[in-house]
């Protein structure tokens, strides 16, 4: 009898591995894109975390910002020990700087957290800012963003297009 729920079993893992992935499993297009187009970077003073940067180039796979004018990127930010001044966390903290091959952002639209486009986000922080950061349209094939501190360094976020 147990050898039979054995087979039985192993029948089961063969057949349904090889199946396609449907409903709750289907793969989400979408997310996967995101992922790929995504970055992630960290700010470090010895082995302590200062800030981090997520962000994602939607140029590169949403349609409507296919054909925008500008380099569009949805940024979540991230700083410890960031401004108790509600005016000055985030993006518009003065200790930290944000370029894409050394051009600043030409607009910057404060998200929140229940905001549909950082659903497409697939990394969310919970403690993190979110943004919508327009960048000039740059015609090189590749977009370094780089997060600078005035006191820690930098990361450096690399995009293809």
């Amino acid at each position: 009898m147990k050898n039979i729920y054995k087979f039985a079993i192993v029948l089961a893992l063969v057949f349904g591995g090889c199946s396609t992935k449907s409903g709750f499993f289907a793969e989400d297009e979408m997310y996967q894109s995101a992922l790929m187009h995504s970055k992630k970077g960290e700010i470090f003073n010895s082995l302590e975390l200062k800030a981090s940067i997520i962000a994602t180039h939607l140029n590169s796979f949403l349609e409507e910002c296919k054909k925008c004018s500008n380099e569009q990127f949805l940024v979540a930010i991230y700083i410890d020990n960031d401004s108790s001044d509600k005016e000055k966390q985030g993006i518009k903290n003065s200790f930290y700087t944000l370029t894409l091959n050394s051009k600043k952002p030409l607009n910057v639209k404060p998200l929140s957290y229940d905001d549909d486009l950082i659903k497409l986000a697939p990394f969310r922080n919970r403690w993190a800012k979110y943004y919508l950061i327009d960048f000039a349209k740059d015609d090189k094939d590749r977009l370094e963003m780089e997060y600078k501190s005035k006191s820690f360094g930098s990361a450096n976020l690399i995009f293809s297009k």
